[in-house]
C-alpha cells in the first residue's frame, strides 16, 4: 500500500479536518437536555410551627398550653390534616380546664364548630371527640344552656347516624349515649320520636346484617338505655308546678308543657294561653306524639325479634355459646321489657287523662289495668310465645363456664320478665294456642327461681342451685308477685306465697332483696290493693297462715336492723300495724 494513503487513514481516525462528529443514537432512548436548557428546580428549607403564633402578643388572653386561643383552636377544627384537627380538640380540652369561662362565653361557637366533627372521616378526631364532650364540654354546660344548645347538637347527630360510613354511625352510638347520661329529659322531652326512628330503621332496614356482632351490641346497649330513660315521667319531673307566668317576647314549647299546667299573664287582662283551647291542643300534641311513638315502639318490637331469631342459632347449637351472642340475646329481652312498659303506659295515659299518676305494668294489679293492655297483648303474646318459649328456660351447659352459665341466668330472666309482661294468667283463657301450657311453664320456672334454682339441668349436666347468685335478679322478678298472686289458681298461689316468704325469711335484713319483699307485702295486703283486685266472694288474696308468718318475722328483722337500714325499719313498723289492726288477725 502507498505511502500516502496510509497516512490518509491515520488523520481520519482522528478526525483531523472534519467539522461535526455523527453521533449514533440507539432507538427509544431519551435524549440528554442540552447544555443551555435552563434549570427549573430549586430546594427550600423552612421551620413550621402551626400551633404556636409567635407574632401576636396575647398578654392577657386565655390561652392553652400551647399559647393558643379558642378562635384560633375553633378554626384548625376544620384543617385539611386529621392530625391538627385531633391536637386542636386536645387543644380545647386543655384552655377550657385551664380556663373553664371561656366555654360559658362561647358556648354557642363551641358547640357549633365541635358538633360538625361528629361526622369527621378520620375516627381518632372522633374518639377526641367523644373524649372532649364526656370528660369537659357537657358537665360544665347546664341544662338551661344546653336546652337551647341541644338542636345544634342533634341536627349533626341526626347526620352521623343516617352516614353511609359504618364507623361514623357507631360513634354516633356513644355521643347518644353521652347526652342520654348528661341531658335525658332534654333529649325525651324533645326527640324521643327522632331518636326512636333512628333505631328502627338501623334494625329494619338490614342496616345491621353485613356488621359485626360487637357492633349490633353497641347498639342494642344503646337502646336499651334510651328505652330505660323513657319510664321517667317526663311531665313530673319538668313541671312541678300546674301554673306558670309568662312575659313578653318569650316563648313556649308546647310538648315540653304537663297536659294540667296553664300559663298565668303578668298583666290584669286574660291571657289567650290561659283559655280552655290552649289545653285541649296541648291534649292532642301530646295525644298524636303518643300515637306515634306506639307505632314506632310496636315496629321495634317485630325487628328486635328479627335480631333474637338472628343470634339464637349461634347460642342454641354449641355448648359453649358465643359471648357477644348471648349479650345481644339478653339487650334484645331488656328492650323488649322496657318496649312493654312503655306501650302499657302509654295506653294508660290515652284511655284515662284523668288518672292522677300512672302505674307500670310491673305494679299493675287492677282488672281495668289489664283490660287496657289487653289488645297489645293479643298482638304480640302469638309471636313472642312462637319465638321464646321453644328455649325457655335455658338449661345448664354441659361445660362449666361461668361467664357463660352467668349470661344464661340473665337471658333466662329477661325472657321471663319479657313474658310475664304480655301473658294475662286467668283472664282469658283458651284465646290463643299454647296459653296455658306457656303459663305453667312460667310460673314453674319463677317457683324454682325464688327456690334459688338457676338453671335447669340438660341431659349432659346437673341444674345449678345458688341462692347467692340469684339475688341480683330475684329484685326483678319479685315485683310480679302482687300481679301474679290474685289471679293464678290456688295451686300455684299456694306456691308462689310459700317461695315468696322462703325469699324474705332467708335474704340478709340489710339487702336490697328483703326491702322488696317489705314493699312487695305492702302492696299486696293494701285495702286499695284488695278493692281493685277482682276476687271471688269474701276470698283472701294472702292466706291467714302466710300473714301470720310474716308478722311473726317483722319483730327480729326490726331488732336486726336497729338504726342501719331506716326504710326498710320503716316498712316493717308499718306492717306489724296493719297486719295487727287487721281484723282478720
Amino acid at each position: 500500500m502507498a505511502p500516502g494513503k496510509k497516512k490518509a487513514s491515520k488523520s481520519k481516525s482522528k478526525g483531523i479536518g472534519v467539522d461535526f462528529r455523527k453521533v449514533k443514537h440507539k432507538v427509544g432512548r431519551k435524549l440528554p437536555p442540552a447544555q443551555n436548557v435552563t434549570k427549573v428546580e430549586f430546594k427550600s428549607k423552612a421551620i413550621v410551627l402551626p400551633g404556636q403564633s409567635l407574632l401576636q402578643n396575647k398578654d392577657g388572653c386565655a390561652v392553652n398550653q400551647r399559647r393558643q386561643t379558642l378562635k384560633e383552636l375553633l378554626g384548625q377544627t376544620t384543617h385539611y390534616s386529621e392530625r391538627v384537627r385531633k391536637e386542636s380538640l386536645f387543644g380545647i380540652r386543655d384552655l377550657i380546664s385551664r380556663h373553664p369561662k371561656e366555654l360559658a362565653s362561647h358556648s354557642v361557637s363551641v358547640i357549633r364548630n365541635l358538633s360538625a366533627r361528629m361526622t369527621d372521616t378520620d375516627i381518632g378526631v372522633r374518639k377526641a371527640l367523644l373524649l372532649l364532650f364526656r370528660s369537659t364540654i357537657f358537665p360544665a354546660l347546664p341544662q338551661e344552656v344546653m336546652g337551647l344548645l341541644l338542636p345544634i347538637i342533634m341536627a349533626h347527630l341526626s347526620s352521623a347516624m343516617t352516614h353511609l360510613a359504618m364507623d361514623v354511625r357507631l360513634t354516633a352510638v356513644h355521643f347518644l349515649n353521652i347526652l342520654l347520661q348528661h341531658y335525658p329529659m332534654l333529649l325525651i322531652s324533645s326527640f324521643k320520636i327522632q331518636v326512636l326512628q333512628y333505631y328502627l330503621n338501623y334494625l329494619g332496614k338490614g342496616d345491621s346484617g353485613g356488621e359485626d356482632n360487637s357492633v349490633i351490641l353497641v347498639t342494642l346497649k344503646s337502646l336499651v338505655r334510651f328505652l330505660s330513660t323513657l319510664q321517667v315521667d317526663t311531665f313530673a319531673n319538668q313541671r312541678k308546678i300546674s301554673k306558670f307566668t309568662h312575659s313578653w317576647l318569650q316563648k313556649y314549647d308546647l310538648h315540653t308543657l304537663a297536659p294540667s299546667a296553664t300559663l298565668e299573664a303578668l298583666h290584669g287582662y286574660k291571657s289567650e294561653l290561659s283559655e280552655p283551647a290552649s289545653h285541649h291542643a296541648i291534649q292532642s300534641e301530646v295525644s298524636m306524639g303518643a300515637n306515634e311513638s306506639e307505632k314506632i315502639l310496636e315496629g321495634l318490637v317485630s325487628k328486635l325479634l328479627d335480631c333474637w331469631r338472628r343470634f339464637l342459632p349461634e347460642v342454641c347449637s354449641t355448648p359453649n355459646p358465643d359471648s357477644t351472642c348471648l349479650s345481644c340475646m339478653i339487650a334484645v329481652t331488656k328492650a323488649l321489657t322496657y318496649i312493654f312498659q312503655n306501650l302499657m303506659r302509654d295506653a294508660k295515659t290515652l284511655s284515662s287523662t284523668q288518672e292522677k299518676a300512672y302505674r307500670s305494668l310491673m305494679h299493675m294489679s287492677s282488672h281495668d289495668g289489664w283490660m287496657v293492655f289487653m289488645p297489645l297483648r293479643k298482638k304480640f303474646l302469638p309471636i313472642l310465645l312462637h319465638h321464646l318459649m321453644p328455649v325457655f328456660p335455658m338449661e345448664a351447659p354441659p361445660i362449666h363456664l361461668p361467664k357463660v352459665e352467668d349470661d344464661l341466668i340473665a337471658l333466662n330472666v329477661g325472657m321471663c320478665e319479657v313474658l310475664m309482661h304480655v301473658i294475662v294468667p286467668d283472664t282469658v283463657q283458651g284465646d290463643i294456642d299454647g296459653c296455658k301450657d306457656a303459663l305453667d311453664a312460667i310460673l314453674n320456672y319463677y317457683v324454682q327461681f325464688l327456690h334459688g334454682m338457676m338453671l335447669p339441668s340438660s341431659q349432659l349436666s346437673v341444674s345449678i342451685i345458688d341462692t347467692k347468685l340469684a339475688e341480683p335478679h330475684l329484685k326483678i322478678l319479685l315485683h310480679f308477685i302482687p300481679c301474679t298472686v290474685p289471679i293464678v289458681s290456688w295451686k300455684w298461689r299456694d306456691r308462689l306465697l310459700q317461695a315468696f316468704t322462703r325469699v324474705f325469711e332467708t335474704s340478709n335484713a340489710q339487702s336490697g332483696t328483703k326491702l322488696v319483699c317489705l314493699s312487695m307485702m305492702t302492696k299486696i295486703l293494701s285495702e286499695e290493693f284488695q278493692n281493685s283486685v277482682c276476687m271471688k266472694g269474701t276470698e283472701m288474696v294472702v292466706p291467714l297462715k302466710y300473714q301470720q308468718l310474716w308478722l311473726q318475722s317483722l319483730p327480729k328483722l326490726l331488732w336486726e336492723l336497729k338504726h342501719t337500714h331506716p326504710p326498710s325499719s320503716k316498712v316493717s313498723m308499718f306492717l306489724i300495724t296493719f297486719l295487727i289492726g287487721s281484723s282478720s288477725l
